[in-house]
C-alpha cells in the first residue's frame, strides 16, 4: 500500500514538474527533451521518443532520450511515422517492434522476447500531432509496462498535446497578425493611390476644361483676330473634348474590366488592318509628326480570333504610351508578324525607358512612369492595365522590357494565331451617299436644356428643321403627331426613358418610323445591344462626334411632306 502511495506521490510530483517545464511561451527542443527525461521517473525505458508533426506543412521532428547516433535516427523516425499511421483512430496501443525501411512504410512484426514498445498518440485541436513512444528491454516473460504505465504515458501525452496546441495557436496568431499587417499596408497603399488618383483625375479634367473655357472666351469675346484664329481655337476645343471623352471611356472600361462585365464580340481579324486603321486615324496628328514612326506589316495576313474594337483599343493604348514617353525627335517602331502559333504586336520606342521597379508595376492600375508634379505627359495610368486585361481576355499575354532609364521600352503582345484555310471576305464599307438636297425634319428628345440648345443650333446650321421635346412622353406625342425624318433621343429621359420611347415609336409606326438615333453616355457593348433591341437604328455615345452625326444625316432621304 505504501509503495502504491509513493508511486502516486512521485507521479504527481513528476507531472507537476512536466507541467512547469511546458508552461513556456517559446518552443524549445530542450523543453520537450526535459519532459521525456522526467517521464523516465515514472515509466522505465531504454529509449524515449517524441515524433512531432506540423499538420499544415507535414514536417516531422523527432526528439529522443538518450540522443541517438546519426545512423540510428532515420530507422526510428520511419517506425514512428508507421505508428502514427496505425493510430489514425486516436487509440493507445501496445505495439510490437516495427521494421522500418526508411520511408515510413514499416509494418508490425512479431513481438520479440527481449523488447517491448509502448506508444500513444499526441492529440491537439482534435487531430493527431505526434506520437509519444517508449521502448524497454526485458528479461524473458517480464512485462515492464502495465495499466499504470499506460495511464502515465497518456497524461504526459495530453500535456505535450496541450503544449503543442498552445504553440500552434500562438504561431497562427502571429501569422494572422503578420497577414493583417500586410493587408493593412496594402489597404493604406491602395488608399494612398486612390487619393493620388482622385487628385490626378481632377488635374486631368481641369486641363481640357480650362483650355475649352479659354478658347470659348477668345471666340466669343472678340479676342480672335480673324477666321483663321477662330478655326484654330475650334480645333483646340475639338481636341480637348476628344481628350475628355477618352478619359471617361478609360474610366468606364477599367471599372467594367475589374468587375468582369466586358464581353468580346469575336470574329476573324487581320492584325494588319488593326494597325492600318490606327495609323489612318492618328498618323497625321502632331504627336506623330514630331517623331519618327515606322510601321512594319507582313505581306500575308496575320489572323486572330478577336474583337476588332478591343484589339484596336489595345494597339492604340500601346502606341499612345509610346508617343507619350518618347520625346520630340525620338523613334517609334511597330511590327505586326506571325511567329510559330502566335501573332505578335511589337512596339519599340527610344523614349524615357523604365527602371526594374517601374517594369514590375507598369500594368497596375493608376501607375505612371512620370510621377513628378509637372506630369507633362498627362494620363490616368489606365491604358496599360486595360491592355493587359484585354489581351488576357483574348487568350494572350503582354510583356514589357527596358534596358533602363533613357534607353527606351518594348511592349510585345502575343495572341493565338488562327491559320487561314479559306479566303476571308473583307468588310466593304458602304460608299458615302451624296448629301441630301433637301433639309431634314429632326426631333431632338433631350432633357438637358444646354445640350438640346447647342444640338439644335448645330442642326440648324446644317440646314435642317429642328424641334425639341424635354421628356420622353412629350417626345413620343410629337413623333406621332408630326412627320419627322430623324429622332435624336437621349436615353436617360424623365417620365419615359429612351428605350421605351424607341419601343413605342417602333411598335406604332413600324417601317414608317423615322431614323432613330440613340444618344447616351453609356458606351458599353451591352448598352448598345439593349438600345438596338429597343428599336434604335444608330447608337452614338456622348459627346456626339459632329462629323459622324453629319455623315449619318447625309445618308437619310427626306420624306415626302405630309399632305
Amino acid at each position: 500500500m505504501n509503495t502504491e502511495a509513493n508511486d502516486i506521490r512521485r507521479a504527481g510530483r513528476v507531472l507537476a514538474e512536466i507541467a512547469h517545464v511546458l508552461t513556456a511561451a517559446d518552443h524549445s527542443d530542450e523543453r520537450l527533451r526535459a519532459t521525456l527525461k522526467l517521464l523516465g521517473q515514472m515509466i522505465p525505458y531504454d529509449c524515449c521518443a517524441l515524433l512531432e508533426v506540423t499538420p499544415r506543412s507535414g514536417r516531422c521532428t523527432v526528439y529522443t532520450v538518450p540522443d541517438l547516433a546519426a545512423d540510428e535516427l532515420p530507422p526510428l523516425r520511419s517506425r514512428l511515422i508507421a505508428l502514427l499511421r496505425l493510430m489514425g483512430d486516436e487509440q493507445s496501443e501496445l505495439i510490437a517492434d516495427l521494421d522500418g525501411n526508411g520511408d515510413g512504410a514499416a509494418a508490425p512484426s512479431t513481438v520479440p522476447s527481449d523488447r517491448m514498445h509502448l506508444a500513444i498518440p499526441v492529440i491537439g485541436l482534435n487531430q493527431i500531432v505526434g506520437v509519444l513512444f517508449v521502448e524497454h528491454a526485458t528479461e524473458p516473460f517480464e512485462e515492464p509496462y502495465d495499466e499504470h504505465s499506460l495511464r502515465m504515458l497518456s497524461i504526459v501525452a495530453a500535456q505535450v498535446g496541450s503544449y503543442l496546441t498552445t504553440l500552434r495557436l500562438r504561431e497562427e496568431e502571429l501569422d494572422h497578425a503578420r497577414q493583417l499587417g500586410i493587408a493593412l499596408q496594402q489597404l493604406q497603399e491602395t488608399d494612398r493611390r486612390k487619393d493620388d488618383f482622385l487628385a490626378l483625375l481632377g488635374h486631368e479634367l481641369r486641363n481640357p476644361i480650362g483650355a475649352i473655357n479659354n478658347a470659348l472666351r477668345i471666340i466669343g469675346g472678340g479676342g480672335a483676330a480673324g477666321d483663321d484664329d477662330k478655326a484654330r481655337y475650334h480645333k483646340v476645343i475639338d481636341r480637348q473634348i476628344q481628350h475628355l471623352s477618352r478619359i471617361v471611356d478609360d474610366l468606364l472600361d477599367a471599372s467594367r474590366v475589374r468587375l468582369g462585365k466586358v464581353t468580346l464580340d469575336k470574329q476573324l481579324i487581320d492584325l494588319r488592318g488593326v494597325a492600318e486603321r490606327w495609323l489612318e486615324a492618328f498618323g497625321t496628328s502632331l504627336p506623330v509628326q514630331s517623331r519618327e514612326l515606322r510601321l512594319t506589316l507582313p505581306a500575308a495576313p496575320v489572323f486572330v480570333d478577336g474583337d476588332a474594337v478591343r484589339l484596336e483599343q489595345t494597339f492604340s493604348n500601346i502606341m499612345t504610351n509610346a508617343l507619350k514617353y518618347t520625346p520630340t525627335g525620338g523613334r517609334i517602331e511597330a511590327v505586326i508578324r506571325a511567329e510559330g502559333h502566335e501573332a505578335l504586336i511589337e512596339v519599340r520606342d527610344s523614349g524615357i525607358g523604365m527602371t526594374a521597379e517601374q517594369l514590375a508595376t507598369v500594368f497596375e492600375l493608376f501607375t505612371q512612369a512620370d510621377e513628378s508634379l509637372s506630369r507633362s505627359q498627362g494620363g490616368l495610368g489606365l491604358g496599360l492595365p486595360l491592355v493587359r486585361s484585354l489581351v488576357e481576355m483574348h487568350g494572350g499575354r503582354v510583356d514589357v522590357s527596358s534596358a533602363g532609364l533613357g534607353r527606351g521600352s518594348e511592349f510585345v503582345v502575343r495572341l493565338p494565331l488562327v491559320a487561314a484555310t479559306a479566303s476571308v471576305d473583307k468588310a466593304v464599307e458602304p460608299s458615302a451617299r451624296a448629301r441630301s438636297s433637301s433639309a431634314l425634319r429632326v426631333l431632338v428628345i433631350e432633357d438637358n436644356e444646354d445640350a438640346a440648345e447647342t444640338l439644335k443650333a448645330m442642326l440648324a446650321m446644317w440646314g435642317h428643321h429642328v424641334e425639341w421635346a424635354a421628356d420622353g412622353l412629350v417626345g413620343v406625342a410629337h413623333a406621332f403627331s408630326h412627320r419627322f425624318d430623324v429622332l435624336l433621343v437621349d436615353i436617360g429621359l424623365p417620365k419615359l426613358d429612351g428605350y421605351e420611347v424607341a419601343r413605342r415609336i417602333r411598335g406604332e409606326l413600324g417601317s414608317r418610323a423615322p431614323l432613330l438615333v440613340a444618344m447616351t453616355g453609356y458606351g458599353q457593348p451591352e448598352d448598345r445591344r439593349r438600345a438596338m433591341d429597343a428599336g434604335f437604328d444608330v447608337y452614338m455615345v456622348k459627346p456626339i462626334n459632329a462629323s459622324d452625326l453629319e455623315q449619318r444625316l447625309q445618308a437619310v432621304e427626306p420624306r415626302e411632306p405630309s399632305r
